[in-house]
Protein backbone atom coordinates (compact mmCIF):
# COMPACT_ATOMS: atom_id res chain seq x y z
CA UNK A 1 0.00 0.00 0.00
CA UNK A 2 2.72 2.77 0.69
CA UNK A 3 4.45 1.58 -2.56
CA UNK A 4 1.28 2.44 -4.62
CA UNK A 5 0.48 5.84 -2.78
CA UNK A 6 4.14 7.00 -3.59
CA UNK A 7 3.93 6.42 -7.02
CA UNK A 8 0.44 6.63 -7.92
CA UNK A 9 -0.38 10.29 -5.88
CA UNK A 10 -2.86 12.20 -5.94
CA UNK A 11 -3.37 16.10 -5.28
CA UNK A 12 -3.02 16.13 -2.04
CA UNK A 13 0.61 13.65 -1.57
CA UNK A 14 2.15 16.78 -1.26
CA UNK A 15 0.72 17.55 2.67
CA UNK A 16 0.26 13.68 2.99
CA UNK A 17 3.10 11.20 1.61
CA UNK A 18 6.66 11.07 2.83
CA UNK A 19 9.12 9.43 0.65
CA UNK A 20 10.62 6.38 1.89
CA UNK A 21 13.58 7.00 0.29
CA UNK A 22 14.26 10.00 1.79
CA UNK A 23 13.40 9.03 5.21
CA UNK A 24 15.26 6.19 4.64
CA UNK A 25 18.59 7.56 3.98
CA UNK A 26 18.11 10.65 6.72
CA UNK A 27 17.03 7.21 9.32
CA UNK A 28 20.36 6.09 8.08
CA UNK A 29 22.28 8.87 8.23
CA UNK A 30 21.39 9.82 11.73
CA UNK A 31 22.17 6.00 13.08
CA UNK A 32 25.78 5.92 11.47
CA UNK A 33 26.18 9.50 13.21
CA UNK A 34 25.12 7.99 16.40
CA UNK A 35 27.25 4.75 16.43
CA UNK A 36 30.46 7.17 15.89
CA UNK A 37 29.20 9.58 18.18
CA UNK A 38 28.62 6.58 21.12
CA UNK A 39 32.04 4.60 19.73
CA UNK A 40 34.19 8.02 19.91
CA UNK A 41 34.46 7.57 16.09
CA UNK A 42 35.62 4.10 16.18
CA UNK A 43 32.98 2.59 14.41
CA UNK A 44 30.23 3.40 11.99
CA UNK A 45 27.46 1.89 10.31
CA UNK A 46 29.89 0.60 7.92
CA UNK A 47 30.77 -1.89 10.09
CA UNK A 48 27.37 -3.11 10.27
CA UNK A 49 26.98 -3.38 6.40
CA UNK A 50 30.13 -5.39 6.21
CA UNK A 51 28.88 -8.42 8.54
CA UNK A 52 25.55 -8.30 6.82
CA UNK A 53 27.58 -8.96 3.75
CA UNK A 54 29.88 -11.93 5.55
CA UNK A 55 26.80 -13.14 7.64
CA UNK A 56 23.87 -12.98 5.06
CA UNK A 57 25.53 -11.94 1.43
CA UNK A 58 28.12 -13.18 0.49
CA UNK A 59 27.24 -17.10 0.37
CA UNK A 60 23.68 -16.14 -1.91
CA UNK A 61 25.74 -15.58 -4.79
CA UNK A 62 27.63 -19.12 -4.49
CA UNK A 63 26.60 -21.02 -7.12
CA UNK A 64 26.42 -24.09 -5.55
CA UNK A 65 25.07 -24.01 -2.02
CA UNK A 66 24.18 -27.04 0.16
CA UNK A 67 21.21 -27.80 2.42
CA UNK A 68 23.19 -26.41 5.38
CA UNK A 69 24.15 -22.86 3.80
CA UNK A 70 20.53 -22.21 2.57
CA UNK A 71 20.30 -18.59 1.50
CA UNK A 72 18.27 -17.03 4.68
CA UNK A 73 17.49 -13.20 5.85
CA UNK A 74 17.54 -10.64 8.44
CA UNK A 75 14.02 -10.81 10.60
CA UNK A 76 12.88 -7.14 11.87
CA UNK A 77 13.81 -7.79 15.16
CA UNK A 78 17.32 -8.93 14.46
CA UNK A 79 18.45 -5.86 13.10
CA UNK A 80 19.20 -3.80 16.09
CA UNK A 81 20.92 -6.45 18.16
CA UNK A 82 23.46 -7.20 14.63
CA UNK A 83 23.90 -3.52 15.14
CA UNK A 84 25.18 -3.54 18.40
CA UNK A 85 27.04 -7.09 17.71
CA UNK A 86 28.97 -5.24 14.71
CA UNK A 87 30.23 -1.75 16.74
CA UNK A 88 30.93 -3.52 19.75
CA UNK A 89 28.10 -1.97 21.62
CA UNK A 90 27.96 -4.29 25.05
CA UNK A 91 26.72 -1.98 28.01
CA UNK A 92 23.07 -2.56 28.20
CA UNK A 93 21.71 0.79 29.37
CA UNK A 94 23.46 1.94 26.20
CA UNK A 95 21.90 -0.78 24.12
CA UNK A 96 18.51 0.16 25.70
CA UNK A 97 18.72 3.67 25.03
CA UNK A 98 19.87 3.51 21.65
CA UNK A 99 17.63 1.18 20.72
CA UNK A 100 15.16 3.22 21.66
CA UNK A 101 16.17 5.87 19.53
CA UNK A 102 16.23 4.09 16.47
CA UNK A 103 12.66 2.48 17.19
CA UNK A 104 11.73 6.36 17.45
CA UNK A 105 12.74 7.16 13.86
CA UNK A 106 12.15 4.03 12.19
CA UNK A 107 8.33 3.66 13.60
CA UNK A 108 7.07 7.31 14.82
CA UNK A 109 6.83 10.41 14.03
CA UNK A 110 9.60 12.92 15.58
CA UNK A 111 11.68 14.97 14.05
CA UNK A 112 15.42 13.44 13.93
CA UNK A 113 17.96 14.99 15.68
CA UNK A 114 20.11 15.86 12.66
CA UNK A 115 21.41 19.33 14.01
CA UNK A 116 22.73 17.79 16.87
CA UNK A 117 24.35 14.35 15.70
CA UNK A 118 26.04 16.10 12.67
CA UNK A 119 27.76 19.15 15.28
CA UNK A 120 28.88 15.76 17.25
CA UNK A 121 30.81 14.72 14.05
CA UNK A 122 32.56 18.34 13.29
CA UNK A 123 29.89 19.61 10.99
CA UNK A 124 27.41 22.80 11.09
CA UNK A 125 23.92 22.48 9.85
CA UNK A 126 22.38 26.11 9.19
CA UNK A 127 19.16 27.50 6.81
CA UNK A 128 19.60 30.01 4.09
CA UNK A 129 17.77 33.25 4.88
CA UNK A 130 13.58 32.85 4.00
CA UNK A 131 11.63 33.88 0.58
CA UNK A 132 8.85 34.23 0.10
CA UNK A 133 6.61 31.78 -1.96
CA UNK A 134 2.96 31.16 -2.92
CA UNK A 135 2.72 26.88 -2.28
CA UNK A 136 1.42 25.66 -4.89
CA UNK A 137 2.80 23.22 -7.21
CA UNK A 138 1.59 24.02 -10.77
CA UNK A 139 1.90 23.32 -14.75
CA UNK A 140 1.67 25.47 -17.58
CA UNK A 141 -0.57 23.98 -20.31
CA UNK A 142 -1.20 25.94 -23.68
CA UNK A 143 0.34 29.08 -21.68
CA UNK A 144 -2.81 28.85 -19.07
CA UNK A 145 -1.54 27.77 -15.05
CA UNK A 146 -3.40 24.70 -13.83
CA UNK A 147 -2.90 24.65 -10.06
CA UNK A 148 -1.52 20.68 -9.33
CA UNK A 149 -1.68 20.60 -5.54
CA UNK A 150 -1.53 23.13 -3.10
CA UNK A 151 0.34 23.33 0.30
CA UNK A 152 -1.57 22.75 3.80
CA UNK A 153 -0.74 26.29 5.63
CA UNK A 154 0.52 28.09 2.83
CA UNK A 155 -0.35 31.53 1.72
CA UNK A 156 -1.99 29.49 -2.15
CA UNK A 157 -4.13 27.56 1.02
CA UNK A 158 -5.23 30.66 2.84
CA UNK A 159 -6.09 32.50 -0.29
CA UNK A 160 -8.26 29.16 -0.98
CA UNK A 161 -6.78 27.82 -3.95
CA UNK A 162 -6.85 24.54 -4.46
CA UNK A 163 -5.73 21.59 -6.64
CA UNK A 164 -7.78 21.68 -10.43
CA UNK A 165 -8.25 25.56 -10.35
CA UNK A 166 -6.61 27.95 -13.05
CA UNK A 167 -5.28 30.82 -13.07
CA UNK A 168 -6.10 33.43 -15.48
CA UNK A 169 -5.01 36.94 -14.01
CA UNK A 170 -2.50 38.25 -11.53
CA UNK A 171 -2.93 41.36 -10.79
CA UNK A 172 -5.08 42.32 -13.58
CA UNK A 173 -2.79 40.97 -16.22
CA UNK A 174 -2.80 37.91 -18.30
CA UNK A 175 -1.52 35.06 -15.92
CA UNK A 176 1.75 33.47 -16.97
CA UNK A 177 4.86 31.64 -14.91
CA UNK A 178 7.11 34.82 -15.30
CA UNK A 179 4.01 37.22 -14.09
CA UNK A 180 3.38 35.29 -10.79
CA UNK A 181 7.13 35.05 -10.26
CA UNK A 182 7.19 38.34 -10.43
CA UNK A 183 4.79 39.26 -8.14
CA UNK A 184 5.52 36.93 -5.44
CA UNK A 185 9.24 38.76 -5.62
CA UNK A 186 7.90 42.45 -5.46
CA UNK A 187 5.22 41.42 -2.90
CA UNK A 188 4.09 44.88 -2.18
CA UNK A 189 0.95 43.74 -1.65
CA UNK A 190 -1.23 41.15 -1.58
CA UNK A 191 -1.72 39.91 -5.15
CA UNK A 192 -4.78 39.57 -6.96
CA UNK A 193 -5.63 36.47 -8.45
CA UNK A 194 -8.52 35.67 -10.87
CA UNK A 195 -9.25 31.94 -11.26
CA UNK A 196 -11.54 29.38 -12.93
CA UNK A 197 -13.11 26.74 -10.26
CA UNK A 198 -14.92 23.71 -12.85
CA UNK A 199 -16.38 26.83 -14.83
CA UNK A 200 -16.28 29.12 -12.44
CA UNK A 201 -14.64 32.30 -12.12
CA UNK A 202 -13.81 33.85 -8.84
CA UNK A 203 -11.38 35.95 -7.11
CA UNK A 204 -9.20 35.88 -4.44
CA UNK A 205 -5.84 37.69 -2.70
CA UNK A 206 -2.71 35.68 -2.17
CA UNK A 207 -0.20 36.99 0.28
CA UNK A 208 2.71 35.11 -0.04
CA UNK A 209 4.52 33.89 3.02
CA UNK A 210 7.95 32.77 4.06
CA UNK A 211 9.06 29.37 2.82
CA UNK A 212 8.75 26.80 5.69
CA UNK A 213 11.65 24.45 3.79
CA UNK A 214 14.67 26.26 3.39
CA UNK A 215 17.73 25.65 1.33
CA UNK A 216 20.08 23.43 4.11
CA UNK A 217 23.91 25.01 4.72
CA UNK A 218 26.13 22.32 5.71
CA UNK A 219 29.92 23.72 6.91
CA UNK A 220 32.66 21.42 8.20
CA UNK A 221 33.45 23.25 12.26
CA UNK A 222 36.51 25.15 12.31
CA UNK A 223 38.83 24.29 14.26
Amino acid sequence: DAWIKYYLQDENAANAVVSYYAKGAMVALCIDLLLRRESNQETSLDDFMRLLWHRYGKDFYQKERSANRAARGLDEEGFVPLLFEACGIEAIAKREAMALQIKQWVEGRVEVPLKDLLASAGVQLSYKPTSLTHGMRYSINHQQIMINAVLIGSAAHEAGLSAGDQILAIDGLKASESRLKEAIERCEAPIDIVAFRRDELFCTTLKPLPETNPEVILEFERT
